[in-house]
């Protein structure tokens, strides 16, 4: 080799090895594997959340496909149809079932019965006096329909895939995984809930500093009788959390699923977990190997925004900027007085307001500054300037994508764990919190400009906004899960599990025994040495008696 050729191949190599390497890209690997994901819905955040790694491990050539029910649309995006495949089950359930069930759940968020976080709760109490709620039904409905459909089992079979993804929302993932024989991951569209998790997973999570998001506490920092109030708060949800799992029970018998096995414990069969959110919004808690944060992956900040013309142009020439409105996707029942407040509400204000709503608008009045959209990119219509504040219900990714684009956030918390969001939103100073069934037009339009006019507000969420903009940058959300599911494909989840997963009490219980045997042994001692030393002084002083 010439001396020249030399030089330059050895400067080349040089180079190469100073080159930085990106460590969170996923890297393409030889072994193409194949994985299931059986998301909440074929639509809405849930979907989208889970379907971001679906994606990336798509491109990277592995194969992915959906399961979903015979009622279920394909696919919420067009550009999806080419990317997975799809296997669907026969389930007794229209979509109007499930339309209805889901609108006699918003109904009862609407009227304040999820107000306390204990939605749980309310389910399974009424599943006691009434019978189980609609929503629930479905659920268990569908879960069996899936199990008993014998044309899908055997084709989801013969696929011989290597992993289940599922959302933790359905309980029914790791039963179709045990059927299939198969390891899963599990993934939740919600925040960590301390008492729930802890229970499930085996995520720790101390009563003493980690508050339970059903006492609406923000700060580790309990007094004497808050801390009562968590440790009592921690058992009712322990408690009401087993009886809801184990409604599942009778599908693991009547479908032969290692019936030997409690529905607890296959919940905690999970390779990895993941859960939505990240700091500084979520309090600073330890977490074992295999439970990880992911920060939402449902529409990231893009420079460019797509939407109608007339939107566009609603947005672009609003003199004194806009403010989004959102519910979520699921609370689509509001009664006429209730919209129509909102829109009285939005109506004094000084700013335009995108709402976005799939409730019935025909018969509401509303000002020239109010326009309503079924749906839009919201994470994107946040980042344009002209963006000033959000109102929202506090869902864990409109809350995560408003700290993302800086936005302060006026909440209206409806269930589960969007009370503890909004509460922290709060307590972080990105925002003021309303009740639901106490807001007036006056209160509403207050709360928005108090928002908006306040400087620290806004400062608060720039602030917030580089912590985690900084956390995405080096831990892209969609590349991060992929890559932690292709690591436990490849080896397993073992390394990762704590031994708590796999006991219910504490592993020192022998230990507490065994001091507990010392010390009552100790005690047991001393009271027998007093008793005779008592007993030797009182024969002593009788006979003293007896010689006088």
């Amino acid at each position: 080799m010439a001396p020249s050729v030399f030089s330059t191949t050895v400067v080349l190599c040089f180079c190469f090895i100073l080159v930085p390497q990106d460590t969170n890209a996923v890297s393409p690997t030889s072994n193409k594997y194949k994985f299931l994901y059986f998301p909440f819905g074929s639509t809405g955040s849930h979907f989208m959340t889970l379907s971001q790694s679906a994606n990336v491990l798509a491109r990277l050539g592995h194969h992915v496909t959906f399961l979903s029910s015979n009622d279920a649309p394909k696919w919420q995006r067009a550009d999806d149809a080419d990317v997975f495949s799809r296997v669907v089950f026969k389930t007794r359930y229209t979509k109007t079932d499930e339309m209805n069930a889901a609108h006699e759940l918003s109904r009862t968020t609407l009227r304040g019965e999820s107000r306390n976080g204990f939605f749980i709760f309310n389910s399974i109490y009424n599943s006691v006096v009434y019978g189980n709620p609609p929503i629930v039904d479905v659920f268990l409905g569908q879960c069996d329909d899936l199990l008993s459909d014998d044309l899908a089992i055997a084709k989801l079979r013969s696929e011989e895939f290597d992993m289940l993804v599922g959302d933790s929302g359905l309980i029914c993932n790791p039963l179709l995984a045990q059927k299939l024989d198969i390891p899963f991951v599990l993934c939740s569209n919600l925040p960590i809930i301390p008492a729930g998790y802890r229970l499930y997973y085996g995520v720790p999570a101390d009563p003493s500093y980690i508050p339970e998001y059903t006492t609406r506490y923000t700060s580790n920092e309990m007094t004497f009788f808050q801390r009562v109030h968590n440790v009592l708060s921690y058992g009712v949800q322990d408690f009401l959390l087993r009886q809801y799992l184990e409604m599942y029970y009778p599908l693991k018998v009547k479908h032969n699923i290692k019936p030997e096995m409690s529905m607890l414990d296959s919940q905690r069969q999970a390779e990895i977990m993941f859960f939505n959110g990240n700091y500084p919004l979520e309090t600073a808690r330890p977490l074992n190997p295999n439970t990880i944060f992911i920060n939402p992956v449902v529409g990231l900040p893009s420079n460019q925004v797509v939407v109608n013309e007339d939107v566009a142009d609603f947005l672009e020439t609003a003199p004194a900027g806009f403010v989004i409105c959102s519910f979520g996707s699921y609370v689509a029942v509001m009664e006429r007085d209730t919209l129509q407040m909102f829109a009285d509400g939005f109506a004094l204000l000084p700013y335009r307001v995108l709402w976005q709503t799939n409730g019935h608008m025909s018969n509401i009045k509303l000002a020239d500054n109010v326009k309503i959209v079924k749906w839009v990119p919201l994470a994107q219509i946040m980042n344009h300037t002209n963006a000033k504040a959000i109102v929202s219900h506090g869902g864990i990714n409109s809350v995560v994508e408003a700290t993302l684009a800086a936005l302060p956030v006026v909440g209206i918390p409806l269930m589960v764990d969007q009370f503890s969001n909004i509460d922290k939103v709060v307590a972080y100073g990105l925002g003021i919190a309303l009740e639901f069934n106490e807001v007036t037009p006056q209160t509403l339009s207050s709360a928005i400009t108090t928002v908006v006019e306040k400087p620290r507000f806004r400062e608060r969420a720039l602030h917030a906004s580089r912590i985690l903009s900084d956390l995405t940058s080096f831990a892209p959300p969609a590349e991060t899960q992929a890559n932690w599911i292709l690591h436990v494909t490849k080896f397993g989840g073992d390394h990762l599990r704590p031994p708590i997963n796999d006991s219910y009490f504490s592993n020192l219980l022998d230990v507490y025994l065994f001091l507990v045997l010392i010390l009552a042994l100790i005690l047991g001692f001393n009271v027998c040495f007093l008793y005779f030393c008592c007993v030797r002084r009182c024969t002593r002083n009788q006979g003293k008696d007896k010689r006088e």
